[in-house]
C-alpha cells in the first residue's frame, strides 16, 4: 500500500530533520505529504456514497442523501459538481486534502518552540490516516480547527464557540469540541487530573450501564427515539482492558510524572493539557464511535507535548517515554486501520491518482464500487447505494 511507502519516507525525512538542511527536509516533508494525501484514490468505503451522490448533484442538480450532509461540505460539492463541473469525485478530495496541508503547515508556525517538524508529520499523519482515507468531512473540520490549537489558551470563549460553529458546518463532531477547548486553557493541576479523571470513570460506567438504562425506559420513550438509540447501542464496542488500553494508562500517568517534576511556562500548558485529554478520552471512548472522533482533533497537542519533554535534557529520562508511546499509540492505530476489512482491498490494491492520471488504462469506477459493495454487505447490507 503507497500509504507504507509514504510513511516510510517521511520517517526517514524526520531523521534527517536536524541541523542547517532542517528547512530544506521539512519542506521535502511537506511534498511527500501533499503528494500522499492528494493521491489517495477511491481507497476506503465512505466515497462511496459520496460519489453517488455528487454524480447525482451532476446530472441532476440535486440529490436526497446530498441533503444530508452538513451545509459546508454541501457547498464544496455542489461548487465543484454543479458550478465548475468536474466529474470525478476526487476533485472533491484533493481540495479537502490540500486545505489540510496548508492547516498543518499554518499549525506549525503557530507553534513557538522548536521541535521536528517532519517528524511530527509523520506521527500525526498515521494516527489520523481514516481522515484522508474517507472521513473528508470531518477532515475540512479538522483543517479548520488546527491552525487555532496552538494559541487556544489566547482565544476567549465566544472566539472558541465561532471557530467550532464554523468547523461543523463540515462536520457534527466539531461542535463537541467547544468544552474540550474551553478545557485546554485551564491549567493541568493535580486537582484538574483528578476531576477529569473521576468524570471519565463516571462515563465509562454510564456507558457500560446504557444497555440496561435504555432498556428500562423503553416503554417511556417515543418509538422513533427509543429506535435510535438501539440502532446505536447496537454499534458501541465491549469495553476490552487490552493493549490500548495499557498504552492510555501509561500516557496518563507519564504526564502526570511530567506535570508534577516540572514547572512549564503557561504556552506549555496547552500542549501538557492536551495530551492528559487524549489518553483519557481514548480511554474513556474506547466504546463510543462518535465520540472518538474527538481524538482526532487534539491527537497533534499530544504529540507536541511529547516532543518537548523528550528533547529536553533537564528533565527524568523515564519521562521522556511519553514520545516513544505516542510513536507507538500513531503506528498501532495506523496498522489497526488498514487491516480492517474495509481496507484490505485497498492493502493489497492501492489506487494511487498520480498514477491512475498517467495510466493507459484508467480505472473503472463503477467496477471499484461494486467490489467494494461485494464486502462491505457482509457487515452493513444497508450502507451501498442502490
Amino acid at each position: 500500500m503507497y500509504w507504507i511507502y509514504s510513511l516510510a519516507l517521511l520517517l526517514i525525512t524526520s531523521l534527517l530533520d536536524r541541523g542547517r538542511y532542517s528547512t530544506i527536509i521539512y519542506k521535502l516533508s511537506l511534498f511527500i505529504f501533499f503528494i500522499a494525501v492528494t493521491g489517495n484514490y477511491y481507497n476506503g468505503i465512505d466515497w462511496i456514497n459520496y460519489q453517488h451522490h455528487y454524480s447525482s448533484l451532476i446530472h441532476n442538480g440535486t440529490s436526497v442523501g446530498y441533503l444530508t450532509y452538513e451545509p459546508g461540505f454541501m457547498l464544496v460539492m455542489y461548487f465543484f459538481g454543479y458550478i465548475i463541473g468536474f466529474e470525478n469525485f476526487h476533485s472533491v478530495v484533493f481540495f479537502s486534502c490540500a486545505i489540510s496541508v496548508l492547516a498543518f503547515s499554518k499549525f506549525i508556525n503557530n507553534v513557538p518552540y522548536k521541535f521536528n517538524r517532519s517528524l511530527f508529520i509523520f506521527i500525526t499523519l498515521a494516527f489520523i490516516y481514516p481522515l484522508f482515507n474517507d472521513a473528508i468531512r470531518q477532515l475540512l473540520a479538522f483543517s479548520i480547527l488546527l491552525p487555532f490549537l496552538p494559541n487556544i489558551d489566547k482565544c476567549t470563549g465566544k472566539k472558541i464557540i465561532l471557530i467550532c460553529i464554523c468547523a461543523s458546518m463540515f462536520h457534527a463532531s466539531a461542535i463537541l469540541m467547544i468544552p474540550v477547548l474551553i478545557l485546554l486553557k485551564m491549567r493541568l493541576s493535580k486537582q484538574n487530573m483528578l476531576i477529569m479523571l473521576i468524570f471519565a470513570s463516571v462515563f465509562i460506567i454510564i456507558l457500560l450501564s446504557l444497555n440496561a438504562i435504555v432498556s428500562s425506559l423503553g416503554s417511556i420513550l417515543p418509538q422513533l427515539l427509543y429506535a435510535k438509540l438501539i440502532s446505536y447501542l447496537s454499534k458501541i464496542s465491549d469495553l476490552k482492558l487490552g493493549f490500548f488500553a495499557v498504552i492510555d494508562c501509561l500516557g496518563l500517568l507519564l504526564i502526570y510524572f511530567i506535570s508534577r517534576n516540572d514547572n512549564e511556562e503557561c504556552g506549555r500548558n496547552v500542549y501538557a493539557m492536551g495530551g492528559y485529554i487524549f489518553f483519557l478520552f481514548h480511554l474513556a471512548f474506547y466504546t463510543a464511535p462518535f465520540l472518538q472522533r474527538l481524538l482526532y482533533y487534539i491527537f497533534p497537542l499530544l504529540v507536541i507535548h511529547a516532543q518537548l519533554i523528550f528533547f529536553r535534557g533537564n528533565i527524568s529520562s523515564i519521562t521522556k517515554l511519553l514520545l516513544p508511546v505516542t510513536f507507538v499509540m500513531a503506528i498501532s492505530v495506523f496498522m489497526r486501520n488498514i487491516t480492517n476489512p474495509y481496507y484490505a482491498s485497498d492493502f493489497f490494491q492501492p489506487k494511487f491518482f498520480y498514477t491512475n492520471i498517467l495510466s493507459s488504462n484508467p480505472y473503472d469506477i463503477d467496477l471499484l464500487k461494486s467490489k467494494k459493495c461485494i464486502v462491505i454487505d457482509e457487515f452493513d447490507p444497508e450502507f451501498c447505494p442502490r
